[in-house]
């Protein structure tokens, strides 16, 4: 019991952690971009940050899970065989909705370019590509999901949903500051809309992320989830010419996550349903 304690103690503490350092660096990030008026110089600059959960984890690794060395515990993240149908399956998800997005909005909204239209070389895919990679994805979900999602999970009999959804919320305002970095100047609905629109999507995300890693015990899955959501979306942008039409996309497409996110949860439920049967 006293070791629980602990360990529930030190979970906080990583969250605090992650958050201030998180936080701090977005500010000094601001910073430099402030003194140099460059993107490359924010944008270089959010790549180790989008790491921040997994060092924190690292450095506050002994405290956090005693049974494992750091090797040990990496090790056991990657030994689950990945399961090849559930990231075909995933992948073809993520690009209908971005795609659907699109369509429906060219349908009726001329700030929306053709493809011939908009201005998008293949240095600049393969760019935007390798950035997803190195970022958010790869940097925050050992954190995450591979040490906050089991932990919750634990703490809650098994309850994945409901981890996820502690998750998600951890997960969704540690994004703060970056809010108002990339929200403000446009006028305030596109802020509040584009705080919405980020809670709501990234909510969805963490339980699709969250059904899909109890099915597959890689943390490759989550990664590739994450990334899929980051990459559709950041490949898609320059289709959108005006922040209004950006705006809608994002309602769209949460709608959108809204949908598949149900489809995730009932099928979820309907296997965990099927396992208990068999137990009788």
């Amino acid at each position: 019991m006293d070791n629980q304690i602990k360990v529930k103690n030190y979970t906080k503490r990583y969250v605090i952690w992650t958050y201030a350092v998180f936080w701090i660096g977005i500010l000094i990030a601001a910073g430099l971009y402030l003194l140099s008026n460059s993107e490359l110089v924010m944008s270089l600059s959010t790549i180790p940050l989008s790491w921040i959960p997994t060092i924190v984890l690292f450095v506050m690794f002994n405290k956090l899970i005693s049974n494992a060395s750091r090797k040990e515990w990496l090790k056991e993240n990657f030994k689950t065989k990945v399961n090849i149908k559930l990231v075909l399956i995933t992948t073809l998800i993520f690009v209908l909705t971005i795609v659907l997005t699109y369509l429906i909005m060219i349908c009726y909204n001329d700030a929306v370019l053709s493809l011939k239209e908009a201005t998008v070389s293949f240095g600049g895919v393969v760019i935007e590509i390798i950035v997803c990679i190195i970022t958010g994805a790869t940097g925050e979900e050992l954190g995450w999901r591979g040490y906050l999602q089991r932990h919750f999970e634990e703490k809650e009999n098994g309850d994945v949903l409901k981890s996820a959804l502690k998750v998600g919320l951890i997960w969704c305002f540690w994004h703060t500051l970056l809010w108002f970095v990339s929200g403000t100047g446009f006028g305030t609905w596109y802020l509040i809309s584009y705080i919405a629109t980020f809670i709501i999507l990234n909510m969805c995300l963490s339980l699709i992320i969250a059904i899909c890693y109890k099915k597959c015990r890689n943390i490759f899955v989550p990664m590739w989830i994450h990334f899929l959501s980051n990459v559709t979306m950041s490949l898609a942008a320059p289709y959108f010419s005006t922040s209004s039409a950006i705006i809608e996309a994002k309602w769209i497409l949460s709608a959108l996550y809204i949908v598949v996110t149900l489809l995730f949860v009932l099928w979820y439920k309907r296997k965990e349903k099927d396992i208990e049967q068999q137990k009788i």
